[in-house]
């Protein structure tokens, strides 16, 4: 009757030390994943807002007047010369900062757009609907 007791106690320390074991390797995964996401939702806020000031960047060579942010699925429209009231030619900016790479969709439309599938279309809208 001892043994059994002396052995049932051992093996509660056991599955009680493998229990805390392992809710300690889950709490660091979880604390790491959740770093991992605070750093990716940063790094992602930091970018949007850097894009919507790249038209007053030294290295921007349109007028900022001429820039629309779109931000999805595109960043920017740039009219240059709508400003100045001479319209030269329409281009579509993605901004990108380090190895970022662009999106399958962001590829799919730089594809559409070297292949002159761009056209401008207008809707009326009825003053009775």
């Amino acid at each position: 009757m001892i043994f059994v007791c002396i052995l049932f106690g051992i093996l509660t320390i056991l599955f009680a030390a493998l229990y805390f074991h392992e809710k300690q390797i889950v709490r660091s995964r979880y604390t790491k994943e959740l770093e991992q996401a605070k750093n990716h939702i940063k790094k992602s806020t930091f970018g949007h807002t850097v894009e919507q000031l790249v038209p007053f960047m030294n290295n921007f060579n349109y007028n900022p007047a001429d820039a629309r942010f779109i931000g999805s699925p595109i960043d920017f429209i740039v009219f240059d010369g709508l400003n100045d009231g001479q319209l030269r030619k329409i281009i579509f900016i993605e901004v990108k900062s380090g190895k970022a790479i662009l999106s399958n969709n962001e590829k799919t439309i730089q594809k559409c757009i070297f292949d002159g599938f761009v056209n401008f279309q207008i809707i009326r809208i009825n003053e009775d609907e």
